[in-house]
């Protein structure tokens, strides 16, 4: 959690249609030690033009995550051998 504070403390939230959104992926460990990657959703919430609070989801994506490396490594293997 202390990453994701700070990356929204530097800033990374884009406005959109009068709220603050802020979407991003990270890496993190787990108390088990493993590492997870989740995606994060904020959203400010305002309340007659005031910040009354923060909405935040998290989503772990490491299954995506590992999908997509698999994918990847066949592809350039695939690259590999049609290239040879």
């Amino acid at each position: 959690m202390k990453q994701f504070k700070e990356s929204v403390a530097k800033g990374l939230i884009r406005e959109n249609a009068g709220m603050l959104l802020n979407k991003m992926e990270l890496k993190l460990r787990a108390k088990n030690g493993n590492s997870i990657f989740v995606e994060t959703s904020t959203t400010i919430l305002k309340k007659d033009g005031k910040i009354e609070g923060f909405l935040t989801n998290i989503r772990d994506i490491t299954q995506r995550k590992r999908a997509e490396k698999a994918l990847q490594s066949e592809r350039d293997n695939l690259i590999r051998i049609f290239e040879a």
